[in-house]
């Protein structure tokens, strides 16, 4: 019933869900910490390159996301690029041309118990030799959950991106430490 098109959009929902249960400072304190914790690992990927990446949502008729969706959102701030920034739609589908024309250097896959990608399908997109994804090997796979549903688990895809997008970030300093730099 709620729908994120931010990943601030994100913590105003819990904080709104927060006022109707009876539990706002609750709700307030843990949006307040998912923000602080989000700001503090985009700063770990701030002035980088911005690698390209196009998550499949669908490979047959092709869709991904676009502006307007938090994943959209969540791709930039992991400091990555959407090969799909240029849509008009949050959802948009996108022919093979355009995929061939924005060549991303990654290509994302959900995978999960009832929604995601099939194997099979994954691997014909490696028929598109020309993709510099398929030439680097950078075809890659997360759990459904970390980026198709807007909530608190939006941390955890945030960090999945930005080890996707830039390897050679750390992630395993505490978050805490480093938003009082």
């Amino acid at each position: 019933m709620l729908e994120s098109k931010t990943v601030e959009g994100i913590f105003g929902h819990i904080q709104l869900l927060g006022r109707m249960v009876g539990r706002a400072p609750e709700a307030n304190a843990f949006a307040a910490d998912l923000r602080r914790q989000v700001t503090a690992l985009t700063k770990r990927v701030e002035g980088r390159p911005r690698p390209t990446l196009l998550y499949v949502l669908n490979s047959e008729p092709l869709i991904t996301v676009g502006p307007g969706s938090f994943i959209h959102h969540l791709i930039e701030l992991a400091g990555g690029r959407n090969a799909a920034e240029r849509a008009n739609a949050p959802y948009p589908r996108l022919t093979m041309e355009e995929v061939l024309t924005q060549n991303p250097q990654i290509l994302l896959f959900p995978i999960g118990e009832y929604e995601g990608i099939p194997q099979a399908e994954q691997d014909r997109w490696k028929r598109w030799e020309s993709l510099r994804a398929v030439q680097d090997g950078k075809l890659f796979q997360v759990q459904a959950d970390l980026l198709n549903r807007p909530g608190p688990r939006v941390l955890d895809g945030l960090r999945h991106l930005i080890t996707l997008l830039h390897p050679d970030v750390s992630l395993d300093e505490p978050l805490r430490e480093a938003t009082t730099e």
